[in-house]
C-alpha cells in the first residue's frame, strides 16, 4: 500500500512483527511513508481477548488497546481512503457500535472472523449480520464473499470477506 499510498498507519499487536514490518518497509524504500503503531483495536473480543492465546502470541508485554478515534486523532487523519482490516475476531470489539471515526472512511477491506479455536474449543467473536448492519448503518454498501470469493450473505462459523465503500 506504501508504494502507491501517500500515507500508511499500520497497527500491529505482535511486537516481533513490528519490527519485521520496519525492516520490509526499509527494504523497499517507504519506510518513510508509513507509521507502524504497536498496539490492538478491538481488545474486547477476538483472538487477543482469549488470555491463552494472547500470552502464547505477546507474552507478558500486551500491547496497548487503542480506539480508532484516537489513532485519527494522533496521526492526523481527517478521512482514510482505504481501511485494511485483519484483526482475528477484535473487528467486532472495534465496530460494536457506530462512532464518528466511521463517516471518515470511504472503503473496507475486512478479514471477519466469526469465532477462533483456543485449546481446541470453538470460542465465538461476534455476529457476521450485526457487524454488516453496524457498518451499513453509517452509509456503507457492503458486500460479503466466502473464502471461495462467491457472494455470500451470511457465514457463521469461518472467516469471511467483507468489503464496504461508501454510498
Amino acid at each position: 500500500a506504501a508504494k502507491i499510498a501517500k500515507r500508511v498507519v499500520a497497527v500491529e499487536a505482535i511486537p516481533a512483527l513490528v519490527q519485521e514490518m520496519r525492516n520490509n518497509l526499509e527494504e523497499n524504500s517507504v519506510l518513510d511513508k508509513v507509521d507502524v503503531v504497536w498496539g490492538i483495536v478491538g481488545n474486547g473480543s477476538g483472538m487477543f481477548a482469549d488470555s491463552t492465546i494472547r500470552e502464547n502470541n505477546l507474552g507478558n508485554e500486551m500491547p496497548p488497546a487503542l480506539k480508532m478515534q484516537d489513532v485519527m486523532e494522533k496521526y492526523s487523519l481527517e478521512q482514510i481512503d482505504f481501511l485494511k482490516i485483519d484483526i482475528e475476531g477484535s473487528e467486532f470489539d472495534m465496530f460494536k457500535t457506530p462512532e464518528s471515526w466511521m463517516k471518515k472512511v470511504k472503503y473496507i477491506a475486512m478479514e471477519a472472523h466469526a469465532s477462533f479455536s483456543s485449546d481446541g474449543t470453538m470460542v465465538p467473536c461476534g455476529n457476521i449480520d450485526d457487524l454488516r448492519k453496524v457498518i451499513e448503518g453509517v452509509g456503507f454498501e457492503v458486500r460479503l464473499l466466502d473464502l471461495n470469493g462467491k457472494p455470500a450473505k451470511t457465514i457463521k462459523d469461518e472467516p469471511v470477506y467483507l468489503f464496504a465503500k461508501r454510498k
